[in-house]
């Protein structure tokens, strides 16, 4: 048993799918699993903030990347493809934030000087999830002190008084981070017009 263990866990990310979904061996399912749980909680944390949310969030990616798997269809980079799905349920979390709704409409005309068109349906949804990304891609360029109070003011809601406790600043700190950090924000997202 241990010899197929180990041949088996030697097998690349694409051709264990290959072979779950030819055979639909839970086994070569757990094998893929357990080479990006970390990774999986790890990007959950990292959207989602609070360990309880985060571990929750992962159990439920793990579900949906099962159900995906059975569905027959080609995967050819497993790893980005499990953070793909592991990021856009974080962001389906985060969009049922009504904050996060408003913000979105706020740096669309901000950031990216347009107003919103809305619609209904994955339109909506898969427009938000590419501005959530990239903002989220700058904020990542910001210094450090930026970097943090934006992420905690916007991602997960926190009030100024509750950043500058968590980081050791004065809430007029916090907010001179939060305004500059937008200003450089909107500064980046212009020069890449």
């Amino acid at each position: 048993m241990l010899k197929v263990l180990k041949s088996q866990d030697q097998k690349s990310d694409e051709e264990l799918v290959r072979q779950f979904q030819q055979s639909g061996d839970r086994f070569l399912l757990g094998l893929l699993l357990r080479r990006y749980s970390e990774s999986i909680l790890g990007t959950c944390h990292y959207y989602l903030r609070q360990p309880q949310d985060a571990e929750d969030a992962a159990m439920e990616v793990c579900e949906l990347i099962v159900r995906q798997l059975q569905k027959p269809k080609e995967i050819k980079r497993f790893k980005d493809w499990v953070f793909i799905i592991a990021r856009n349920y974080c962001f389906r979390k985060l969009k049922d934030n009504k904050r996060l709704s408003e913000l979105s409409k706020e740096w669309e005309k901000d950031f990216l000087n347009s107003d919103v068109q809305y619609e209904l349906g994955d339109t909506l949804y898969i427009r938000e999830e590419e501005l959530y990304a990239r903002v989220d891609a700058e904020i990542q360029q910001l210094n450090e002190q930026q970097r943090l109070c934006l992420t905690a003011f916007y991602w997960q809601g926190k009030k100024y008084k509750d950043i500058a406790a968590r980081y050791g600043m004065t809430a007029d700190e916090v907010r001179s981070a939060i305004q500059n950090g937008r200003r450089n924000l909107r500064n980046r997202f212009k020069g890449d017009r």
